[in-house]
């Protein structure tokens, strides 16, 4: 690849976009540069090579089939999404009806689960009372996300 400052503009150079005072410029360079001519003559010929190029003329038909598949493939990942969406839907609704079925009230929390939500109890004590098992669980729950959970 070529480092020269003036590779850049070769390409808009050889397809005459390049402003007069630019072109100028670039001309006066090319005359000394060898990388930029070579560079210069490289693309001239991929050039000549993609114009020589007889690229396969689509009938109507095969151009039609050719944009149906593309739309079919468009709306594909669509469908994809709404199905998932639809099921997540479903899935909500069977289990609000299951959970209206048996009665629809939330049971109430443990003695853990009272101890790990109430703000600044320090002790089990402060809350309510509960068997040394549940009270080593809330004190573990509350340091363990006061520290950013086990994954950190």
């Amino acid at each position: 690849m070529n480092q020269c400052e003036f590779s850049e503009r070769l390409s808009t150079y050889l397809d005459g976009e390049l402003p007069e005072g630019q072109r100028a410029a670039l001309e006066r360079h090319i005359a000394a540069c060898q990388t930029c001519v070579a560079e210069l003559e490289s693309m001239r010929r991929i050039s000549g090579t993609l114009k020589a190029w007889d690229a396969p003329r689509l009938s109507m038909m095969s151009m039609a089939r050719l944009h149906h598949a593309v739309d079919v493939e468009s709306f594909s990942h669509l469908r994809r999404l709404a199905l998932s969406l639809s099921s997540l839907a479903a899935t909500l609704a069977l289990v609000t009806v299951l959970w209206a079925s048996q009665g629809g009230s939330i049971s109430a929390p443990t003695a853990w689960e009272r101890i790990a939500i109430t703000p600044g109890a320090s002790r089990a004590d402060d809350v309510v009372a509960g068997t040394a098992e549940e009270v080593a669980t809330a004190q573990w729950v509350v340091t363990d996300l006061a520290f950013g959970g086990a994954d950190k």
